[in-house]
C-alpha cells in the first residue's frame, strides 16, 4: 500500500498512472496524467473544477466511495459516495461486467 505522506518519485507516479484505467469503469471521468493528490491517480470533470480518485469498493456496505478536491477552494478533500453495486445492477450499468472483474467482485 502507497504511504500517502511519502511523496512519489516521477517514476514512481509513472508507474501508478500506468496500472490505473484511462477513465473511470463507473463514471466515465478522464485519467489526469499531469498530476495526482494524495499519492493517488485522478479522474477530471469538464471543465476540471475538481478532482476525483477512483472509486474504491468496500464489501461489507456493497458500495463505492470516493475521494473529492475540490480544485476551487484550496483542494479541499471530502470523501463522497458514489453508488452501491445495487445501483448498478439494478440499471443494466454498461461496464457492469469489467467492474466487477477489475474490483474482484463474485
Amino acid at each position: 500500500m502507497i504511504n500517502k505522506n511519502e511523496k512519489l518519485t516521477a517514476d514512481e507516479f509513472e508507474k501508478l498512472l500506468d496500472k490505473a484505467p484511462d477513465s473511470c469503469l463507473i463514471t466515465g471521468l478522464k485519467k489526469c496524467n499531469s498530476y495526482g493528490f494524495d499519492n493517488q491517480v485522478v479522474y477530471l470533470s469538464e471543465p476540471a473544477y475538481d478532482a476525483y480518485t477512483l472509486p474504491w469498493y468496500v464489501e461489507s456496505e456493497r458500495c463505492f466511495y470516493r475521494a473529492r478536491f475540490d480544485m476551487d477552494d484550496d483542494f479541499r478533500k471530502e470523501y463522497e459516495f458514489v453508488c452501491s453495486l445495487e445501483d448498478l445492477e439494478k440499471h443494466f450499468h454498461p461496464n457492469l461486467k469489467r467492474i466487477k472483474e477489475y474490483y474482484g467482485i463474485n
